[in-house]
Order: structure tokens, then C-alpha cells, then sequence
């Protein structure tokens, strides 16, 4: 039978049905939640899920749920709701971290972090460069060994692998040693890193705020008592990249008592 459609049509179609079979609640979705995949149960671990419920004669209720306690298991962890947590970490980000005050402060302590790295990267160094010093003796002990007349086919396959253990630590000291060359963060980088995100967060635009929040957030812990925000910041310094972190913690009856104005 002759085509109704072209070719192309017919394959963006297919493209788009193949879409909606991977993702058959996507156009379902009444939320935008801000935190999905980067909030946990602090009690087992499980990650939480976007929950909503209406009681009669009652106003939506829109919250984060354990998963684990979703599927029956054992966890007796309580829901927290949605515009509670979301307003604390946006909060929390905005006063701790996209602030022109809070710059200085944390330019200070990422490159305080910077400089513990590299002390730590030298030390590393220094123990693999003693451990190419054992590895260059056991490699002249077996060409002296070979050079007696004592040559066996085992001595092959050490070389190889003592040769091949050499390469290795010296390509991890080189890459060190690249890390530990790593600049000081300036003020005006981190001013640029946050220029894009802090009208969003300002203006609270959620699904804008999701887009780049994984940038900022590292995790949200929800806890029984207690929640715990870990704020992530990561620069790209000399082809690799440089993390500080930042913990935000609040106790469960201050922040409902907090934000319960917003519902």
C-alpha cells in the first residue's frame, strides 16, 4: 500500500511513542518536585518519593514519602511535607550560600579545602613513590638473578606485572601532582558559578530551580527527628574537579513550626 506519511514523519512518531512507553506517568505528573533523587530516609536508607492525598472536605496534601515504607517494608518513618522541605533548602541554600555576603566566607573556606587536599595529595605521593622504589629493586633482583644464569619462565611474568604496577603509580603521581598545582578559587568565580541560579532561587521558580539544584545539592537526609541538607559545590580546577560541602541541619518541630504559613 503507498505510504500516507513520509518517512521522517513516520519516525519521529515512532520516536515519541517509544518516549511515552519509557515514561507512561510523565504526563500524569500534577507536582514538580524539587528534591526527586536527591532526597533519603535517614532511618533505611531508602529514597523518598513525591506523595499526594486528599482527605474529604480537606486541602491536598502534597509531601515527600520513605519508598521503603511505600512498598510495606519495614519503616516507620514519617512523610514530610513537600513545601516545607523545599522552602528550607532553598532557604538555607540562598543564606549559606548564593549570598554576596556568605562569598568571602566560603572563598576562604574552599581554598582552606584546597590546600588540605593537596597536603594530602603530596603525602599520597610520597607513598607511591616509595612503592616504585621497592618496585625497582624487585625488577634489579631478578635481572641480577637472570644475569647469574638463573632464568626461569616465572621471571617473565613478574616483570611484566611489577613493570606494569610502576606504570600505573607513576600515571596517579602525575595526576596528583596536576592536582596539587590546583589555583585558588576567586571571588568573582564563585559570583559567576551563582549568577545564572540565584534569581530562581529568589523568585522560588521551581521547575527552573530543578534544572540546576542537583549542581548545589549533594543530598537531603530526612530523619525522624531531625532533617540534614549536604549543599555541594564543585569547581573545575586543571581538568579535574573540586568539591566542598556544606551541612544544613533542623529539627523537624522548628521547621513545621517555621513554614507552616506557606501551605
Amino acid at each position: 500500500m503507498p505510504a500516507i506519511v513520509s518517512k521522517e514523519t513516520f519516525q519521529k512518531a515512532r520516536e515519541m511513542m517509544n518516549a511515552r512507553k519509557r515514561a507512561p506517568g510523565a504526563n500524569k505528573a500534577k507536582e514538580t518536585y524539587l528534591l526527586s533523587e536527591l532526597i533519603f530516609c535517614g532511618e533505611c536508607g531508602s529514597a523518598m518519593q513525591g506523595n499526594r492525598r486528599k482527605a474529604k472536605d480537606k486541602p491536598m496534601y502534597i509531601s515527600y514519602r520513605c519508598g521503603g515504607r511505600m512498598q510495606k517494608r519495614n519503616c516507620d518513618n514519617k512523610e514530610i511535607r513537600k513545601e516545607y522541605i523545599e522552602e528550607f533548602v532553598l532557604s538555607e541554600l540562598e543564606k549559606n550560600i548564593l549570598n554576596d555576603k556568605a562569598v568571602p566566607i566560603l572563598v576562604e573556606k574552599i581554598n582552606q579545602h584546597i590546600q588540605e587536599q593537596a597536603k594530602n595529595e603530596k603525602e599520597s605521593t610520597e607513598i607511591m613513590l616509595k612503592e616504585i622504589e621497592d618496585i625497582d629493586e624487585q625488577i634489579n633482583n631478578i635481572v641480577s638473578a637472570i644475569m647469574k644464569g638463573f632464568a626461569h619462565e616465572e621471571f617473565k611474568t613478574m616483570m611484566d606485572d611489577l613493570k606494569g604496577k610502576k606504570a600505573k603509580l607513576e600515571v596517579a603521581i602525575k595526576e596528583q601532582e596536576n592536582r596539587s598545582k590546583a589555583p585558588k578559587i576567586t571571588e568573582e568565580q564563585v559570583k559567576q558559578l551563582f549568577s545564572m541560579f540565584r534569581d530562581f532561587v529568589i523568585q522560588r521558580n521551581i521547575p527552573k530551580c530543578k534544572k540546576f539544584i542537583q549542581n548545589y545539592v549533594n543530598k537531603v537526609i530526612v530523619y525522624k527527628d531531625h532533617v540534614e541538607v549536604i549543599f555541594n559545590m564543585v569547581f573545575n580546577i586543571l581538568q579535574g574537579y573540586e568539591a566542598y560541602k556544606i551541612k544544613s541541619t533542623v529539627k523537624k518541630a522548628i521547621l513545621f513550626k517555621r513554614y507552616r504559613n506557606i501551605a
